[in-house]
């Protein structure tokens, strides 16, 4: 969906032009401040959809409860190839980079759980 939004949208080709080059995009006639403030405006949403999710998930609120999860989100989209410094990247290599970071994030617990149970089997 994010896809769609950002590639065939008269909004989504609005945020790329300017988060490319801002001036560039001013000469042709976008609207720094409208795009801006619709980008926020969709994150917004988009973050209080996800705060909802987390909550139903742990079934508990807590302001805290998603700490660190920013720079994790940070970094999966920099290794998807987001250039941190606008105008370049995608949806799908941001996904890439999210199934990446997930692959890194629990290979040592089974790394670990396997050979705390092949301890636990010598030992025994």
């Amino acid at each position: 969906l994010g896809w769609i939004i950002l590639t065939r949208t008269t909004l989504g080709r609005a945020i790329y032009a300017v988060g490319g080059n801002r001036e560039a995009a001013r000469i042709s006639g976008i609207s720094f401040v409208r795009t801006k403030i619709m980008a926020y405006t969709i994150m917004g949403l988009l973050a209080g959809v996800a705060g909802i999710v987390l909550t139903g998930r742990l079934n508990s609120a807590n302001a805290l409860m998603a700490g660190g999860a920013e720079l994790q989100s940070i970094a999966a989209v920099v290794i998807g190839g987001t250039n941190l410094f606008g105008g370049e990247g995608g949806v799908i290599g941001s996904v890439i980079g999210a199934f990446i970071m997930g692959t890194l994030g629990n290979l040592p617990k089974k790394m670990f759980s396997a050979t705390l149970r092949l301890g636990m089997r010598l030992n025994s």
